[in-house]
């Protein structure tokens, strides 16, 4: 019998194909022995342990790195990590990642020994090989698919640093005027494209697991850079962190309430003109949100602008 013959990586972009490549084969498989279904995560984490596992011949020589080298990147990250700088190792790890590929950045991450960062970037790999894979028994055209095509942020605005010169707290009615702006200029983020929702999210949240009211916007994935340089453009001191995870508002065995409101009259027309605020009227909703209990507990309050 022939047997088959080994492949031989020689590119990150030719690992990651052919990862993704042994994943859909075994969705197939499973559909095609009508198995029982497993998640694609599950699939994927086995495809990774055997890719971690197959002799290091799968990889082109020029490919492959040396023992030598694993040995030096991986006591540059332990450096890191003996520091206390987790995050910093990660990211060393992922740069190794892209640009030697997956299986020698696996190499190098068993020679950290380090049960806790193995952990942290298998979910980032499973993560990273699903972002190119189909969406199996999903319609693309379906409201719910679009959906998944979106990025969250999360967003902080800091106030202006009390020993900096000129520092000063903007007035309400410049934060609202920069507000108005930011809003005109996202306009075109809720017109409609192929395969992606017309409409972008502004939200207050408090997740059930942090004590912290916490902002977040939700974008179209065409819309991102336009979404950020609008935000860096009126508040250039923003710290915007994309977030892989949704935030979770709701609690185990809990009970959950949703409330809407509509305007009773012509909605072209303002409930009141910021002009005529002496007060930031979102701090009723700040002091409402900061009254949550730390555990337990979660609340999200969500602006939807849909195109027209």
């Amino acid at each position: 019998m022939q047997m088959e013959s080994t492949p031989q990586l020689s590119t990150p972009e030719e690992e990651l194909a052919y990862l993704r490549e042994q994943v859909i084969r075994k969705e197939a498989e499973l559909l095609a022995n009508h198995a029982e279904g497993r998640e694609q995560a599950t699939i994927i984490s086995e495809t990774i342990h055997e890719h971690h596992s197959a002799p290091t011949e799968i990889l082109a020589p020029e490919y492959k790195i040396s023992e030598a080298t694993a040995n030096s990147e991986a006591d540059a990250i332990l450096a890191e990590l003996n520091l206390g700088d987790g995050e910093s190792a990660i990211k060393s790890l992922r740069q190794t990642m892209e640009e030697k590929g997956i299986k020698n950045a696996l190499s190098i991450m068993e020679k950290l020994n380090d049960p806790h960062m193995a952990d942290d970037f298998h979910r980032y790999l499973v993560r990273y090989i699903a972002a190119g894979l189909p969406a199996a028994g999903i319609d693309e055209r379906s409201p719910r698919f679009r959906a998944l095509h979106m990025t969250l942020y999360e967003i902080s605005l800091p106030g202006p640093k009390s020993d900096e010169p000129n520092a000063r707290q903007k007035s309400l009615k410049e934060l609202i005027s920069g507000m108005e702006q930011f809003y005109a200029g996202l306009q075109s983020a809720g017109e409609p494209e192929v395969g992606e929702p017309a409409y972008y999210a502004l939200e207050l949240a408090v997740p059930a697991d942090s004590p912290e009211l916490q902002f977040y916007a939700a974008m179209p994935n065409g819309k991102k850079n336009l979404f950020e340089k609008q935000l860096f453009a009126i508040f250039p001191d923003a710290h915007l962190e994309p977030q892989p995870y949704d935030y979770n508002v709701f609690s185990v065995r809990g009970t959950s309430l949703v409330s809407t409101a509509r305007f009773a009259e012509n909605p072209a027309l303002p409930l009141k003109d910021y002009t005529d605020f002496d007060y930031d009227p979102i701090n009723a909703i700040t002091n409402a949100f900061a009254k949550i209990e730390h555990a337990g507990e979660g609340a999200t309050l969500q602006f939807i602008n849909f195109g027209e």
